[in-house]
């Protein structure tokens, strides 16, 4: 399966110490495929003796790797692999997710999971909404780098004749398209009885604020981002018609309609990336404008100390780097060590995950690509 923010939420929130992240590159097809259990088992045994070497005794610590060591010998599991493979178990509890993300081959037996590797999954969209307006058919998707999948709505007409209907059968409209322009954008055409296209907007705004309502209630206080599609001229009605926050200005053109699951995914994938892109970097340069003042700081103990304290907006942290250390917020404290000892955590992490616990925003760049100085950076939440 694949990695939704619910499950970095559950991640976040296992709290049963140790707790075991597993990484791993993977191959979705060819002869590399049989290298893969190989890595797993040599992973293993690694995770095995970071485990006895915090006092788990070996049969607990087989115990605890059961659910994955049976994966060496299900040949079917490794017929349908990613990218990566992200795997996570505590005590009585496991987790295993199929990426869309290059993983590095990588054990870890800490208080909590290491998140980290995992982020980039989350920056390029994480879980997104797609409606898919048309007069025949409303369709809303919830979706994610891997694909979309389909929700069913309660209480919202689903056409403009069902629309009608609840009105108390007021007098039929139809529209339709013309045939395809430039850019697979149509041009709308109404008829009916009187009217002309004031009243066809006026009833299809209409149509379009029951769906709006709906969905609002529907979503309730969702984070997720919602993106349109459908003909041109129905994207900004839609738009005027919507209470739902975090609807995103750019929609995707053409008839919704005539479009399966997979073409609507491979159309709204590209607009979703580069709006994740654009947010970024935006993102960037507002905390490089903010270093040297009191709204963001690069400083390793400035930024982790803020993170447990919940003051956060924006997190940036360096892929692939581990600093090692021990923290100690009753002191206000950060030590960090050139190497892993038994007493000391991944800084780098700590601040990842309090950053996300308390509600705020992690990007995780290649160093070279960081603001700052450093490994870390941050942009401070003002009330």
């Amino acid at each position: 399966m694949s990695i939704t923010t619910n499950d970095l939420q559950d991640l976040l929130e296992q709290k049963e110490s140790p707790c075991v992240s597993l990484y791993m590159p993977t191959h979705p097809a060819g002869p590399e495929i049989r290298q893969d259990p190989i890595r797993l088992k040599n992973l293993l045994k690694k995770t095995e003796q970071q485990l006895t070497d915090q006092g788990i005794r070996n049969t607990d610590a087989r115990t605890w790797l059961a659910p994955l060591s049976k994966l060496l010998e299900d040949e079917q599991f490794w017929r349908h692999q990613d990218q990566g493979l992200a795997m996570y178990v505590a005590k009585d509890w496991y987790r295993v997710f199929h990426l869309p993300l290059s993983l590095p081959e990588l054990t870890m037996v800490e208080s909590r999971f290491y998140l980290k590797p995992i982020l980039p999954v989350f920056m390029y969209g994480g879980t997104f909404y797609l409606l898919a307006l048309s007069q025949n058919h409303i369709r809303f998707f919830q979706g994610s780098q891997d694909g979309l999948q389909e929700l069913c709505i309660p209480n919202i007409p689903l056409s403009m004749e069902e629309a009608k209907q609840t009105e108390g059968g007021e007098q039929s409209l139809q529209w339709h398209t013309k045939a395809p322009i430039a850019g697979d954008q149509r041009a709308a055409m109404f008829h009916g009885q009187g009217g002309g296209d004031d009243e066809a907007k006026s009833r299809i705004t209409k149509f379009f604020q029951q769906v709006a309502k709906g969905l609002h209630e529907f979503l309730h206080d969702a984070q997720a981002r919602l993106y349109l599609t459908g003909v041109e001229y129905l994207i900004p009605i839609y738009k005027a018609a919507n209470t739902y926050p975090h609807i995103k200005e750019e929609g995707v053109t053409g008839n919704a309609d005539e479009k399966n699951l997979h073409e609507l995914h491979r159309q709204v994938l590209p607009v979703v990336k580069a709006d994740a892109d654009h947010g970024i970097e935006e993102a960037k340069i507002k905390c490089e404008e903010f270093l040297g003042t009191t709204k963001a700081s690069d400083d390793l103990k400035t930024v982790v100390l803020a993170a447990h304290e919940g003051k956060i907006d924006t997190l940036f942290v360096a892929r692939g780097i581990q600093q090692w250390g021990r923290i100690d917020v009753m002191q206000n404290r950060v030590e960090t060590q050139p190497r892993k000892s038994a007493e000391s955590l991944e800084i780098l992490d700590f601040a990842v995950v309090q950053t996300l616990l308390k509600k705020g925003t992690v990007y995780a760049l290649p160093q070279e690509k960081m603001p700052g100085r450093t490994s870390l950076a941050a942009i401070f939440r003002y009330e």
